[in-house]
Formats: C-alpha cells, sequence, structure tokens
C-alpha cells in the first residue's frame, strides 16, 4: 500500500483544509470549534445565542466553503486541522 504522505494525498488534503478554514467567517468557525468538542447542534446554538435554524445555516456555509457533500464528514474534516 503506497504511503498517502509521499503520494501527496494527505498534503493535498491538508492544504485544501487550510484553504477552507481561511475562508470561515469568525462565526463559522465558532459553530465548527464547538461542533469539534462534541457540542450537539441545539447545544452550539443554545450556547452562542441564536436559533438552531442559523446553526443549520453556519453548517451548511461550511459545507459548502469545504466542497464536500456529507455535513458531518465536512465538519470534522475541516475540524481536525483546528487542533
Amino acid at each position: 500500500m503506497p504511503n498517502p504522505w509521499e503520494s501527496g494525498i494527505l498534503v493535498r488534503a491538508a492544504s485544501d483544509c487550510m484553504t477552507v478554514l481561511a475562508t470561515l467567517s469568525p462565526r463559522e468557525l465558532e459553530v465548527l470549534t464547538l461542533f469539534d468538542r462534541g457540542f450537539l447542534y441545539k447545544e452550539i446554538a443554545c450556547k452562542l445565542h441564536i436559533s438552531l435554524g442559523t446553526v443549520m445555516e453556519y453548517r451548511d456555509r461550511i459545507v459548502v466553503k469545504s466542497l464536500v457533500n456529507t455535513h458531518r464528514v465536512s465538519m470534522r474534516r475541516v475540524a481536525w486541522l483546528r487542533r
């Protein structure tokens, strides 16, 4: 099995995620950070004093910016680089 670092797959993935992080607004980063810490969408809404619908809007923006089709994969993928 080829080394993913040697093939450049992980380097490109990391680069893509860093590009996504640079495009996120401060509020989107807040939502992403709380999601990464294990908060549920309802808990994020309560903590940030915004509606659940607004949290979902931020989630959707993060997904669109990360160009990944599934919400959870996208949020986890981008959040992983914030560690």
